[in-house]
């Protein structure tokens, strides 16, 4: 195994509390969440600590040297393992979950759709999307009015990621964001860190799941089912190029490996998007002096007339700040994580082969030895000079290393372009003055579900 090493007794297992026999720290986790209780043992114990969950050994790493460790450095020591089962119960082997020379072939075959020219390209018809959207709640949303911000954005977002890279067209997309909801909540919601009662035993939050993922199963088949009845198809985009593929040993992909790409796609790229969204009009909401310097980066660039393209989006850097900050704050990717295969050294400390190494863009994101007074929202820390010398490591919501999201850059310019041209025609208002919390689930979600008053500027 490249880069393991032979390890001896006297390097030590990570710190970390006992809790209880059995269980461990479950009931902790269960009653105040796995983020506080995380913050609670690097408060306590340093960047690198072990909790025990329910049987699981999980070595939390909180330190850019350990992150480059797992996800670089020793990278074929630490797969995704059973960790990722509940995910796979929903998207299958696709490309987040597969693992092994299947998972580079597909990487390879998929990243021509992520290429930075091709979506520097569909900038403007991501603009049309986004103003598209702004007409539809023009209609619908008076002034004043109260939205649930995701159930706002995730529409959009969906409607970003199936037409400009999965060549779909989804007739109730909110119906498949439903599905998606209700499959998330039901199968990676209640713990990853937990012992999950079997799919096959129809508790209630079972019935809820398998109905979901009927659902979803029923939509995405009835689009591949669709396009393989057209005939012939380009490989121009996700599901052409998908119905063109070959698999390791040459042969054709199958219905359900097609079925497997699409889903995870499709989850992956309008939920994270959308909640980078959602925290991004809560930070602007609490933040009003950072809207203000966003607004009038936004009027200067887009004056009346000019199209909004890529050398447009070149120019909205403070925008771009805004977002790289959003994603730090509040990165809704907020934890990686990797079995490990055979016993390593991560910061001194003994990973032991068959552990869970979790690593935290939340912890480390919040670092003050990384990040000058880290709960502060200041866009500024991304300037050149002021990322200059910084650890790559100590930044990651996008995760790091080979299997970085291969969406990376377009999520970033979807989420730019979504909020320069937002902030051109609304504001988001805060319903309340306490602070809002948030769900450390899938992905980080706000909690409870965040509704602001949509002001429409003049």
């Amino acid at each position: 195994m490249s880069g393991s090493l032979e390890l001896t007794t006297n390097v030590p297992l990570p710190p970390g509390p006992s809790g209880l026999p059995l269980v461990g720290s479950l009931f902790e986790v269960t009653r105040r969440g796995i983020i506080p209780v995380m913050e609670e043992c690097q408060a306590r114990y340093g960047d690198v600590f072990l909790l025990k969950v329910a049987g699981l050994k999980l070595v939390v790493v909180a330190h850019p040297e350990g992150v480059e460790r797992v996800l670089r450095g020793n990278r074929d020591n630490y797969v995704k393992g059973s960790i990722y089962d509940n995910l796979r119960q929903i998207a299958g082997e696709g490309l987040a979950t597969v693992e092994g020379p299947s998972w580079r072939t597909r990487r390879k075959q998929l990243q021509p759709l992520f290429q930075n020219q091709r979506t520097l390209g569909a900038v403007g018809r991501l603009g049309t999307l986004v103003d598209e959207t702004l007409e539809g709640w023009a209609k619908e949303v008076r002034d004043g009015d109260e939205v649930d911000l995701f159930e706002a954005f995730s529409p959009l977002t969906l409607r970003v990621i199936s037409e400009l890279v999965c060549g779909v067209e989804l007739a109730d997309s909110r119906r498949l964001i439903g599905a998606f909801r209700d499959a998330l909540e039901n199968l990676v919601g209640r713990g990853n860190v937990e012992r999950n009662i079997p799919l096959s035993i129809p508790t209630p939050g079972n019935v809820r799941a398998k109905r979901a993922l009927a659902t979803l199963d029923a939509m995405v088949y009835a689009e591949i089912d669709r396009a393989m009845a057209a005939g012939e198809r380009r490989g121009d985009d996700l599901l052409g190029l998908l119905l063109t593929a070959k698999d390791d040993a040459g042969q054709p992909l199958t219905r359900r490996e097609v079925r497997d790409e699409l889903v995870t796609m499709l989850l992956a790229g309008h939920e994270t998007v959308a909640l980078t969204l959602v925290w991004a009009f809560e930070r602007l909401g609490a933040h009003p002096e950072v809207l203000r310097a966003l607004r009038e980066e936004v009027d200067r660039v887009l004056v009346e007339g000019r199209p909004l393209d890529a050398a447009a989006l070149h120019e909205l850097q403070y925008t771009r700040r805004v977002v790289q900050e959003v994603l730090r704050v509040r990165s809704p990717a907020w934890i990686v994580a990797r079995t490990c295969v055979a016993d390593d050294e991560v910061c001194g400390f003994r990973v032991p082969a068959g552990a869970t190494v979790l690593m935290t863009q939340h912890l480390l994101h919040h670092h003050p030895t990384y990040w000058r007074e880290p709960e502060r929202f200041d866009p500024e820390r991304f300037l050149p000079e002021a990322s200059r010398g910084r650890n790559e490591y100590a930044y990651f919501p996008f995760s790091k290393g080979p299997r970085m999201c291969i969406g990376s850059h377009l999520g970033m310019v979807e989420a730019t372009v979504a909020i320069a041209l937002m902030t051109r025609r609304l504001s988001f208002e805060p319903v309340g003055l306490e602070p809002v919390g948030f769900n450390a689930l899938n992905a980080l979600h706000p909690s409870p579900p965040l509704r602001m008053r949509l002001r429409w500027r003049r």
